[in-house]
């Protein structure tokens, strides 16, 4: 990692630009739902900012961890919420600054702490419903479901991974995706059967489980969900993407292609190409 971001051409593969703000490598990149030329970074260095990719330029630099921010992300739709997660166990909140022109800031308005370094969270959005940022944290058997809300309250409230419901801790949760219709949580665990576990959203009911993924427990997982909801993709230490039905929970496809770790997946909405 040589701590830069290289912007390229989708199709080409052409760089376009290189960014070089971060002290460390980048873990986690985002790009603002509305605002298309704004980017989320987050490092090993502690820090993530807001960059204009126009210009390459920072927009805002937030230092608010203490050690790696492993994931940053917009909230969907709208972009009102930015969160970030970090090994130094917390989760902090920042909410977009009133009266904006085209180019938003945000401000912390509250910092979570967990027991555990946190390993990802993902936005669960229903329409009509304030959104969701469900937490996932090392050495916890716990989904955290925080309610984000006008009013800042943050509303608290877990549920057991484990279907026995006891409080075992046999397996991390290292990467959350949910469902495009906002009723599941994809987990994806550290699990050497390579296990990622479908939850109903806001509970503990298991609905599917997936097995069979080559990972191990120094594993970074990823996993995204098609836009029709009815299929999962997964990366795996092979360096192949697995492609899931979830209704079926088999896997229907391999794309091949990388020589090295992927480091993330993500489906794009407007052009329906997979990202890897």
């Amino acid at each position: 990692a040589d701590k830069s971001i290289r912007i390229t051409a989708a199709e080409s593969g052409k760089v376009l630009s290189i960014i070089s703000e971060h002290n460390g490598a980048v873990l986690d990149l985002d790009v603002h739902p509305i605002f298309d030329h704004i980017l989320l970074s987050a490092s090993m260095d502690g820090s993530h900012q807001l960059l204009n990719l126009e210009t390459g330029s920072p927009i805002q630099i937030f230092k608010d961890h203490s050690k790696y921010v492993t994931r940053g992300r917009f909230s969907p739709n709208t972009g009102t919420w930015l969160l970030t997660a970090s090994y130094d166990r917390t989760v902090n909140i920042y909410h977009t600054i009133e009266s904006q022109a085209e180019t938003p800031s945000y401000e912390k308005v509250k910092q979570l702490t967990f027991s555990g370094a946190v390993e990802s969270f993902c936005f669960l959005t229903n329409p009509g419903y304030n959104d969701f940022a469900v937490v996932g944290v090392r050495g916890d058997n716990y989904l955290h479901y925080i309610e984000l809300d006008e009013k800042h309250v943050f509303l608290h409230t877990t549920y057991n991974m484990n279907s026995t419901g006891d409080d075992w801790v046999s397996f991390n949760p290292m990467f959350l995706a949910s469902s495009p219709n906002g009723q599941f949580v994809l987990c994806f665990t550290d699990s050497s059967a390579g296990r990622l576990i479908l939850f109903k959203a806001h509970s503990s009911i298991q609905v599917r489980n997936f097995w069979g993924v080559l990972i191990d427990g120094f594993s970074q997982p990823k996993c995204c969900w098609d836009t029709s909801g009815n299929y999962i993709y997964v990366s795996g230490d092979d360096y192949v993407i697995s492609v899931f039905e979830v209704e079926s929970t088999q896997v229907v496809a391999k794309l091949e292609g990388h020589q090295g770790v992927i480091r993330d997946l993500k489906m794009d909405p407007k052009t329906l190409k997979l990202l890897s």
